[in-house]
């Protein structure tokens, strides 16, 4: 594809550069149209009839999208030149005031021409943008555009240094973050920088480059299959019909051999749901890889069998406490795509990645939490190895500049961050006390995983664990004391007389159900187990020695897994019941004899699919029942 820039001189070089990076294989024209600038100084008449010459020759060229490489002519022409030009897509450049304001920096200095200063837009920007206790000032720099122009590329930077010193004489605070609002500007960072050391300095460039790459893919993408229609399903069918003109396919309900059988290839691009293996056809993808190719920010991701959303959650939860401008996604509940739009370089992201997600990524996040790992969802994977497999490439494509965390407790663990060349940090690791008081979820589990989520987010923080915890310690600590939990992780429900109601409905294999027995050391309980085995009911005799654990006064066994393993062990503790409100009522009546201290505990070491639609209808209909007892 053809895409055309213009700009008054060398400035919008810079953009250029953004562009190529992200699309390397297009064709570019560039018009440094020097004998106008500074475009800020026109009329608005005069500016017109530029920009419009500018524009007719690219279009003679044959561009099919002109990038206007300058904030000026941006807010005073673009309107006008969509208006004229129906045919032609523009992209537009303005001063990236909302991505310094969304990182909730204190301070912000705004260099600009005067003609951006002044326009309309940029004091739309301003009035929806900035925060509350959020000072941001607009500096006008007439003439610094002609002073780069003319001595840039000579590397003549004196009088640049002198014009900046003076310019910045007038400022009376030190800002945390300077907008460079004009494309000329992101040319001389390494002469503005040393004024303001701790300052960061932002331009709108990657922005800019992200819009085109959609419009060139857009483009591209005519039709477009989904395989899978759950959640994440549905929310890219509204993702590319707000995105691209294109039409869209859905298929949901087969098997792998329909779809060996069917011809794809009218397909521009096939997205699979996280539940849909790789099928290895033309033009395939997933959801998980779309997101990480368009992502602007940093990733943090996290996997594990079991703890993985209260990791994602507690490290959601230290970023926000630092005011981080941070998105929690993935399995967790939110799928990633419908935050892609909202994610500017400054955001992060935590991203709770299952295998089914990890399956055949092609990049890692930045930072990889790797959790305990056991065997699990082997009725899909071919086998537990085809499993760590998967689980692998959330490091396997880590570069030194990337870090792994990972459990040192769990050999697994260690084989899988043994993949990629990222930096590798074990844990858990030695955490002040007060630090870890502040967790108030039960069982040591939820301690390591609150220490991985300070590993991660000191590794965001480019930090030591030991200087993050020292230097942001009231902030880690309210991080960590403003999660109460995730829904049927270990919730608890209520408590009756002396005895309590936890729903682990989200236990749907014997390392989480063993995690939450053992979270209890002091209780009687009483265990709800059974479900659909995810492995074939190989794992049968490893739950029923985590069911041998002594405190574990009765056994409420149900669904299909309940019946196997009533049938197979022999055990006077067992009661099989056929029903959810059978089960609570057993179990209660299990432990209210004894009048001890006591726990319900449904935790079904099996999935949900034989009695439930899922998971979070299996523990909504227990904390229903739990709650209506008398």
């Amino acid at each position: 594809m053809k895409i055309g820039l213009f700009d008054s001189g060398i400035g919008g070089t810079t953009i250029l550069a953004a562009i190529k990076k992200v699309l390397p294989n297009e064709e570019y024209k560039y018009i440094a149209d020097s004998k106008n600038c500074p475009y800020g100084e026109k009329t608005d008449e005069e500016l017109k009839e530029i920009v419009t010459t500018n524009v007719e020759e690219l279009k003679a060229w044959g561009a099919e999208i002109i990038v206007i490489a300058c904030n000026t002519a941006t807010t005073r022409c673009i309107s006008y030149l969509r208006e004229k030009y129906p045919e032609l897509k523009f992209v537009g450049t303005e001063p990236a005031i909302k991505l310094a304001a969304d990182t909730n920096a204190k301070n912000i200095l705004v260099m600009a021409t005067p003609g951006t200063i002044e326009s309309e837009r940029t004091k739309s920007l301003l009035s929806e943008n900035q925060k509350p206790g959020q000072n941001i000032e607009l500096l006008a720099c007439p003439g610094l555009a002609d002073t780069i122009e003319a001595n840039y590329e000579s590397n003549n930077f004196e009088p640049i240094n002198d014009y900046l010193k003076n310019l910045f004489s007038s400022v009376t605070f030190a800002p945390d973050i300077i907008v460079l609002g004009c494309t000329h500007y992101s040319l001389i960072k390494n002469q503005i920088q040393p004024f303001y050391e701790n300052a960061a300095l932002i331009d709108g460039n990657d922005g800019v480059a992200r819009q085109v790459k959609e419009l060139v893919q857009g483009k591209s993408y005519k039709k477009i299959l989904l395989l899978g229609y759950g959640k994440e399903g549905k929310s890219a069918e509204n993702y590319f019909k707000s995105h691209f003109n294109c039409e869209i396919d859905i298929l949901e309900n087969f098997t792998r051999e329909e779809i060996e059988n069917k011809d794809f290839s009218s397909y521009d691009l096939i997205l699979r749901s996280p539940s849909v293996p790789p099928l290895h056809l033309s033009n395939e993808s997933s959801l998980t890889r779309y997101f990480f190719d368009k992502c602007p920010c940093p990733i943090i991701g996290v996997t594990a069998t079991k703890g993985k959303g209260t990791t994602c959650s507690f490290t959601k939860s230290i970023l926000d406490s630092l005011g981080k401008d941070a998105y929690l996604v993935g399995n967790i509940g939110t799928p990633s795509i419908e935050v892609l739009d909202e994610l500017r370089p400054t955001s992060v992201v935590v991203y709770e990645m299952s295998s089914f997600q990890l399956w055949d990524l092609e990049k890692s996040p930045h930072i990889a939490v790797v959790g305990t790992i056991e065997p699990d969802h082997l009725n899909v994977h071919d086998g537990f190895e085809d499993y760590i497999n998967a689980k692998a490439n959330i490091c396997r494509h880590q570069t030194p500049d990337d870090f792994c965390i990972y459990y040192k407790n769990n050999p697994d663990s260690i084989r899988i961050a043994e993949n990629g060349n990222g930096k590798k940090l074990a844990y858990p690791l030695e955490i002040p006390a007060e630090i870890l008081d502040s967790v108030v979820l039960p069982g040591a589990h939820n301690k390591d995983n609150a220490i991985a989520a300070i590993s991660a987010v000191s590794c965001y923080m480019n930090l030591s664990v030991n200087d993050f915890c020292v230097e942001y310690s009231e902030k880690i600590k309210q991080g960590l004391a403003n999660f109460h939990g995730l829904p049927h992780r270990l919730e608890y429900v209520r408590t009756i007389n002396n005895t309590s109601y936890y729903d682990d409905n989200f236990s749907t294999n014997p390392s989480s159900t063993r995690v939450a027995v053992n979270s209890f050391p002091d209780s009687d309980i009483a265990i709800i187990i059974g479900g659909r085995d995810k492995t074939k009911n190989e794992d049968l005799a490893e739950i029923y020695e985590i069911l041998k654990t002594p405190n574990i006064v009765k056994i409420i066994l149900m669904g299909e897994s309940g019946h196997e393993i009533y049938n197979r062990f022999e055990d006077p503790r067992f009661v099989l019941v056929e029903s959810l409100e059978e089960a609570v009522t057993k179990a209660t009546e299990s432990v209210a004899e004894s009048g001890r201290k006591s726990v319900v505990l449904m935790s079904p070491s099996a999935a949900s699919f034989d009695m439930f639609e899922n998971v979070y209808d299996r523990g909504s209909r227990y904390q229903s029942i739990v709650k209506g007892l008398q």
